[in-house]
C-alpha cells in the first residue's frame, strides 16, 4: 500500500512543526493510501482515525456516559491533528463528512498549496 508514502511523509515532516498526533496520523495516513493513486487518498473513519492516534473508540451505541465522553474526545484529537495537516500542507480535504459519508483527504505532502475548508 502506501511504503512509498510513508517516506515521503518523513521526508515532509522534517524540519517542520508538527505535533505528535499529527505525525501519528500522517503516518497512518500515508501507510493506509495508495501509492499509484494521484492523488493519494485516505477515506478512513473517524474511529480509525483515532485508533492511529492510540485511542480505542467504544460504538456510538454504548450506553455508558463515560466511554462515550472518551471518543468525542478522541474524535476532537483526530480533528485537532486533521487541522494541523492541513495547515502544514500534508493533506487537502477534497470531500466533507456528513451524515453516513466519511471525509477524504489527499495526500498532498506540501506539494500542492493552498486548501478547502479546515476540518
Amino acid at each position: 500500500m502506501g511504503a512509498q508514502l510513508v517516506s515521503q511523509a518523513y521526508a515532509f515532516a522534517a524540519g517542520r512543526d508538527i505535533s505528535g498526533n499529527e505525525m501519528r496520523l500522517l503516518l497512518f495516513m500515508a501507510l493506509s493510501a495508495m501509492d499509484a493513486d494521484n492523488p493519494p487518498r485516505y477515506f478512513a473513519s473517524r474511529e480509525e482515525s483515532a485508533f492511529a492516534l492510540g485511542r480505542r473508540v467504544v460504538d456510538a451505541s454504548c450506553e455508558d456516559p463515560v466511554a462515550l465522553a472518551d471518543r468525542e474526545a478522541a474524535f476532537a484529537r483526530v480533528k485537532v491533528a486533521l487541522r494541523g495537516l492541513v495547515r502544514a500542507g500534508a493533506i487537502l480535504r477534497v470531500v466533507n463528512g456528513r451524515n453516513g459519508r466519511r471525509s477524504e483527504y489527499a495526500l498532498t505532502l506540501g506539494r500542492l498549496k493552498g486548501s478547502e475548508r479546515d476540518p
